[in-house]
C-alpha cells in the first residue's frame, strides 16, 4: 500500500502524527506500518488530502 491511499486526514492519529512528522522531520515510531510505499511527491499528496478535506468541511459550513 501506498502512503497517499493509507493517510486518513479524518482520523485523528493521522494529524498528530503528520504535525510530528512537520516538526521533527520524521514520522512518529511505530506509526507507519511496515512495506509502505512512498511515491514521488508523497507529501504534497497528503497535503492535499488535508487541504481538500478542510475546504469540503468549510464550503458545508457555509452551505455554498
Amino acid at each position: 500500500m501506498n502512503i497517499q491511499e493509507w493517510f486518513n486526514p479524518e482520523n485523528e492519529e493521522h494529524l498528530k502524527a503528520y504535525l510530528h512528522l512537520e516538526k521533527t522531520g520524521c514520522w512518529p515510531k511505530g506509526f507507519i506500518p511496515d512495506n509502505m510505499d512512498f511515491s514521488p511527491c508523497w507529501q504534497v499528496r497528503l497535503i492535499d488530502k488535508m487541504a481538500n478535506l478542510w475546504i469540503e468541511s468549510q464550503l458545508k459550513l457555509k452551505k455554498v
